[in-house]
């Protein structure tokens, strides 16, 4: 498994895996849409294998608060519980400027305890915008890695 920059054929993939997380985090983006994020500093990373594309993540690296900040991370069903969400964020993590990485997950997803075993840890609760209660975590980058 590979951890990169996608091609613009691989946003239509990306696209489709967002499609599968409507219900939980509203309408979809387009690929044209997804790869537009990079003109506001929002890095996609995709995991791909001889498959195609496993998974992908959008995050930012903050200069003002210091942080980079994980937006969406999904996983092909094909491909999950093989390492692809842990490989992406390890990425993630290794490439971040900064000592801290956070990141929100509704309360109620079963990612929630993913982030915890990779030793993010709760800091806080909020609502999302569709009023849904959402875990905020934390993790402090250390030398050696997850």
């Amino acid at each position: 498994m590979e951890v990169r920059a996608p091609t613009a054929a691989e946003f239509r993939s990306i696209s489709a895996m967002w499609q599968g997380m409507v219900t939980e985090l509203g309408p979809p983006m387009m690929p044209k849409q997804l790869a537009g994020l990079r003109d506001h500093g929002v890095v996609v990373l995709v995991a791909v294998d001889d498959r195609g594309v496993l998974g992908f993540v959008n995050h930012r690296h903050l200069k003002r608060k210091e942080q980079t900040t994980i937006y969406e991370i999904a996983v092909h069903r094909r491909a999950r519980r093989q390492g692809v969400a842990r490989a992406l964020v390890e990425r993630v993590l290794n490439d971040s400027p900064h000592g801290r990485i956070r990141l929100k997950c509704i309360a109620s997803n079963p990612a929630c305890t993913f982030y915890t075993r990779l030793g993010f840890q709760l800091v806080e609760m909020e609502r999302s915008r569709t009023g849904k209660p959402m875990k905020v975590f934390s993790m402090e980058r250390s030398s050696d890695g997850l």
